[in-house]
Order: structure tokens, then sequence, then C-alpha cells
């Protein structure tokens, strides 16, 4: 079992919809710990493969965690258009 964390301003945001892309970071101890990336994910009150934990973003950590399946790994940056004035 895996526990990540990610910032959201809703709890209930992420657990609305099937699936959800967000930005998580990997808490498991070792040398990889801290990294982050962007991945599509299920999450859910009770269902799931992995733990998540949701910081607020003024920081404040949930009592309670989230559960998440990761379908998929998008990376570590998302493809975007270079900003233009």
């Amino acid at each position: 079992m895996t526990e990540y964390a990610t910032i959201a301003p809703d709890r209930a945001a992420l657990t609305a919809a099937p699936e959800v892309e967000i930005y998580v970071q990997d808490l498991t101890p070792g040398r990889h710990k801290y990294s982050g990336s962007f991945v599509r994910a299920a999450v859910s009150e009770t269902a799931g493969e992995d733990v998540l934990w949701r910081r607020t973003p003024q920081g404040r950590l949930d009592a309670v965690p989230l559960r998440i399946t990761v379908r998929a790994r998008r990376g570590v940056a998302v493809a975007q258009p270079p900003y233009q004035d």
C-alpha cells in the first residue's frame, strides 16, 4: 500500500467525478520520497488500493484520508502551450 499527498481546496471535488487528474507526492520512505507526478486516478472515501492524504491550500491536513486507485501516470509535467504576453 502506497501513501500519497495532494493539495486540493475541496474534498468533495476529488470524490465527485469517477476519475480526476491531480498532482500527487509519493510518501513512501526511501530515496524517492516526496517525488511527485501528475496522475489520472479514481478517488473515493472508502474503496481504493492506496491512501491519499489531502491538504488544504493553507496546509491543514485532513484527519481522515481518502482512498486512491492510480489509473495512469502522466509524468512530472503536463504539456501546455508556451506562455505569451
